[in-house]
């Protein structure tokens, strides 16, 4: 039988530390989160972020545009927010509608401000494996779980599936700069169990409810499940069907052969809200 990889339990120890050193700063921390439109998994992730916002003592500003909202709108408003010396983050809530070129609206956003990590700058340190730049908060939330459980990562085997521009390819680059060996799989990989079986530690990324099963893992094995699925179970009374969260991983078909696993929820989720916090104090201190 496996253990769990409890990222709530290390969200609370680490926010603990976070209070303590923003409750140090001269200024309250701010951050502006931009939203397009009404999508219901974009306003959940809003007030979870907006709640530990609250939780840790920082202001956090929503400002919802509507669906009808134009590109050089949401530029102008970004715009305002960086020269806006009491903001010291900003973000924009994704997806937004195809016909904006969300990259282009995220490269409007100053990169020291920009505690998502997603402006070509901050990739562009990610790339490099320099410092200084903020690393996409869902990268860092992985390897905060990892380093927490003592997990090591460098000359070990990663295999990543997944290669999304938001979370598989920053987290196999941020793994890639902790030494690891990095391997990403996606569609069109050929043989996939083949090649998450010789994995150290796989990551799951691709958003496709229960995809890796008991036949894609071995014993040994560390998995992180960084999917977010919501599928419906049917009521006791067969009308409108419950939702559950679930991960991109067939948790209970794999947890009595893999040694450990993130849940879902309740892991990389709680260290991504937690992590774009700690991008936020970084971005104050580099400011002031």
């Amino acid at each position: 039988m496996s253990y769990f990889l409890d990222g709530r339990q290390v969200r609370d120890k680490k926010a603990q530390i976070l209070i303590k050193r923003i409750s140090a700063f001269s200024t309250k921390l701010k951050l502006v989160i931009l939203q397009v439109g009404n999508v219901s998994e974009s306003n959940s992730y809003i007030e979870q972020k907006k709640f530990f916002g609250t939780k840790i003592g920082v202001l956090v500003e929503h400002i919802k545009f509507p669906e009808t909202v134009s590109q050089a709108e949401i530029e102008s408003a970004i715009e305002l927010n960086n020269r806006d010396a009491s903001v010291h983050g900003i973000i924009l809530q994704l997806p937004i509608p195809a016909r904006i070129d969300w990259r282009e609206v995220v490269n409007t956003i100053d990169p020291e401000k920009d505690v998502d990590g997603l402006t070509r700058e901050n990739l562009s340190i990610l790339v490099h494996g320099g410092k200084g730049g903020h690393m996409p908060a869902t990268a860092r939330g992985v390897l905060s779980l990892l380093k927490d459980y003592k997990i090591e990562v460098a000359g070990k085997k990663v295999v990543v599936v997944g290669r999304s521009a938001l979370v598989g390819k920053p987290i196999a680059l941020s793994l890639l700069n902790e030494q690891a060996t990095v391997t990403i799989c996606h569609s069109k990989t050929q043989n996939l169990n083949e090649e998450t079986k010789r994995a150290d530690i796989l990551i799951v990324a691709i958003g496709k409810a229960h995809f890796i099963n008991e036949s894609h893992v071995r014993e040994g094995q560390i998995v992180i499940d960084v999917g977010i699925n919501s599928v419906g179970q049917p009521s006791l009374q067969e009308e409108i069907p419950k939702r559950k969260l679930v991960g991109d991983v067939f948790t209970e078909k794999v947890t009595s052969i893999v040694d450990g696993i993130s849940p879902v929820p309740g892991g990389v989720g709680p260290l991504t809200v937690l992590s774009l916090f700690e991008n936020l104090a970084d971005a104050y201190e580099k400011q002031v």
